[in-house]
């Protein structure tokens, strides 16, 4: 296969019965998006085109309903689909949008971009090591053609990585350099202040943003398509911030070997007034006699950033980390884990920081239905001990 091959997508014609003949998505991780029409009553819905590991909310036409049930199918193919039967049928031109759990047991980013790519599993394992020793998961869907490399590209971008075709996905490692000769070295662009990093995306639209300062500067908005939890947000953006805030440098350089440096490896140079710098390769040539190319390295970086503000979409789905049910004059929440999906317990749930409550053995918690205002947006900060807070939007 060739970078710049597409990721091959059904559309719904391959159902035999359908709707709009539109893409059928492929998830991973804890995600959300519109299903796709199964049959004319719109009584079944397919949520992805493989089987998942579940579903855990449904709305039609913007509201949650409770009348489904879920079930890993097979089409009439014999390919594994994942299904949504309504109890009720529902109108023309209706939309079922739905949050979920995807494929089973791909979490780490390296293992989503493996089975994404087609590649064997068990590649990349520098990157595998790397995403496991920071605790990045990765989440999202692929819902439109997309060639390997801008999805390659996409993946990497969302953990503060780098694509190159040589290495695949990989964080740069700067431990061991190779020494180079190099040309004038020049400036390029300015420190970066803030990041503000956009994630928990569904249907190609960010749901919440986190902003990331280390030092006084512009910002640099990133987008962190396979991101959807706060906690990996949060911890991404802080390395970006600390990484960003540097100097950028870039050079000329060349090696002559009968080995190629490709992008993505590490040079070694002297020179005043730097003294002894790593760089990391750019861009890269090779003749069998010389590698020619143009490397970067940052000087003066921050060594911490500190997170600034959150922001959410006031939607009942923008977090896919909570369920708002009314029960008599209290207004209930389901709070699960971001990147597991399980219930917290005992967790600290503040609602619009004036009151506190705690979630039981179930992760539920409940508040008075007075103080939360009809039509109006909240937020309820979620704290548990061990764990990095995250804060739930919802609309009552």
């Amino acid at each position: 296969m060739r970078w710049t091959d597409p990721i091959i997508l059904r559309k719904s014609s391959a159902l035999g019965s359908f709707s709009d003949d539109a893409y059928l998505p492929i998830r991973y991780g804890r995600t959300a998006g519109k299903c796709a029409r199964m049959n004319a009553a719109g009584t079944r819905w397919l949520w992805a085109d493989h089987a998942v590991d579940g579903v855990d909310a449904v709305k039609l036409n913007g509201l949650k309903i409770t009348g489904w049930v879920f079930a890993n199918e097979t089409d009439t193919s014999g390919r594994a689909i994942a299904v949504i039967t309504l109890t009720e049928a529902a109108d023309a031109g209706a939309e079922l949008f739905a949050s979920g759990r995807g494929k089973p047991g791909l979490s780490n980013p390296a293992d989503v971009a493996c089975d994404a790519l087609g590649l064997d599993a068990g590649q990349m394992p520098k990157f595998r090591a790397e995403c496991a020793r920071r605790g990045y998961v990765a989440a999202g869907s692929i819902t439109q053609p997309v060639t390997r490399q801008a999805l390659a590209r996409s993946i990497a971008a969302s953990f503060g990585a780098i694509f190159t075709p040589g290495l695949l996905i990989a964080f740069p490692d700067l431990s061991a350099p190779v020494a180079v000769d190099i040309g004038a070295i020049q400036t390029v662009g300015a420190p970066v202040g803030e990041i503000v990093a956009s994630f928990d995306y569904a249907d190609s639209s960010a749901r919440q943003t986190v902003t990331l300062r280390a030092r006084a500067g512009d910002a640099e908005d990133v987008a962190l398509e396979w991101v959807q939890s706060q906690r990996v947000a949060i911890a991404v953006a802080t390395a970006l911030a600390i990484e960003r805030s540097g100097q950028l440098w870039a050079f000329d350089f060349t090696r002559r070997s009968t080995s190629r440096l490709n992008a993505g490896a590490a040079v070694s140079f002297e020179l005043a007034p730097f003294g002894s710098k790593s760089a990391l390769v750019t861009e890269s040539a090779f003749d069998f006699t010389q590698t020619t190319g143009t490397a970067e390295f940052r000087t003066s970086a921050a060594t911490s950033a500190a997170l600034v503000h959150q922001s959410a979409k006031f939607d009942a789905e923008a977090s896919s980390g909570v369920t708002i049910t009314r029960v008599g004059d209290a207004v209930e929440l389901l709070v699960l884990d971001q990147d597991t999906g399980a219930p917290l317990g005992n967790a600290k749930c503040t609602l619009d920081a004036r009151m506190t409550r705690y979630t039981d053995a179930g992760g539920k918690v409940t508040f008075p239905a007075s103080a939360v205002d009809d039509g109006l947006p909240h937020s309820v900060l979620v704290e548990q001990a061990g764990r990095p807070s995250f804060t739930i939007a919802m609309m009552s």
